[in-house]
């Protein structure tokens, strides 16, 4: 019976360690295994929102150096026509831009049609605009609430992402296409400081969760992927993180996160994190939340 006792004993030990390795390790094989290529990329028509810097400009040069079709959209015409320059030069089977502000109602919905006609049909959306960061204390929230500044920063941050979803899934049901959500592990373990950001995320993947599920039930052919993001070597990350945290920052690559990204849609995987590693520390997250958020809020700042 003792040996018995044992082998059970060892063999849950087993499939918890299993568990966990595959847990951390999976987005690691994921980037590798779904890395995009010509082969897999070349002549899809793509369609980047927030791409006038950072991610998104790198995710746009990616996808032209693969000899996509590609939309960039920003607020600014002038930042766009740059980026459309660069992307000519990258090899891009076709660059078009597209303007318009998340922040007002119906905005996303007429850039993601446009994109539609302008390349006759889309395979890929990818939903990375982000609005301005924004240091809020607990004063500052009541404050930008009262003037109404907050509701639009969660109008660009999230309900303009279910817009663009909800008007990105009928062209991509044409095409079996992907839809990509760029969110952050902000909203797995938020941080002071970034109430609004914060709540976005985490509300984000609540929604791509709840439409993942409703087009399985409804037999839809689209996929719909989530990417979590971490601290990314982007100069509005290096402006803000170091005035909330004293301690250093472990910045992942641009493009390396651009390949991350660029991975979900042809994987057609559910949900991503980038860089790897900081799966493990969202899965200590889960475990002992009490003292993840200790050791968040000791290494901050207070302002």
């Amino acid at each position: 019976m003792g040996l018995i006792k044992k082998a059970i004993v060892g063999a849950v030990i087993s499939i918890a360690v299993y568990q966990v390795l595959h847990h951390v390790l999976y987005d690691a094989y994921a980037m590798w295994r779904y890395a995009p290529n010509r082969e897999n990329t070349s002549g899809k028509r793509v369609l980047i929102t927030g791409s006038s810097k950072g991610v998104g400009r790198a995710l746009a040069q990616l996808y032209c150096e693969l000899g996509a079709h590609v939309i960039v959209h920003s607020r600014s015409l002038k930042s766009l026509e740059e980026v459309q320059a660069e992307c000519r030069k990258l090899g891009a089977g076709s660059v078009y831009v597209v303007t318009g502000d998340m922040s007002v109602v119906g905005q996303a919905d007429k850039v993601v049609n446009w994109a539609a006609k302008a390349m006759g049909g889309l395979d890929i959306v990818i939903v990375n605009h982000v609005s301005t960061y924004v240091f809020e204390t607990l004063h500052s929230v009541v404050s930008r609430l009262r003037s109404g500044e907050l509701q639009k920063s969660m109008q660009v941050d999230l309900f303009s992402y279910a817009e663009t979803a909800l008007a990105a899934i009928p062209i991509l049901e044409r095409t079996s296409g992907s839809l990509v959500l760029v969110s952050s592990v902000a909203g797995r373990m938020p941080v002071p400081y970034f109430f609004q950001y914060a709540s976005a995320k985490a509300s984000l993947e609540g929604f791509s969760k709840s439409l993942r599920q409703e087009l399985a039930i409804n037999g839809s052919n689209v996929h719909c992927g989530v990417a979590i993001l971490g601290a990314i070597d982007t100069q509005s990350a290096h402006d803000l993180l170091p005035k909330v945290f004293s301690g250093p920052i472990d910045y992942a690559p641009v493009r390396q996160t651009a390949v991350g990204i660029a991975s979900v849609p042809v994987g057609r995987i559910n949900q991503l994190v980038t860089p790897p590693a900081l799966k493990a520390a969202l899965l200590l997250a889960s475990l002992m939340p009490e003292k993840t958020e200790e050791q968040i809020w000791q290494g901050a700042k207070r302002l």
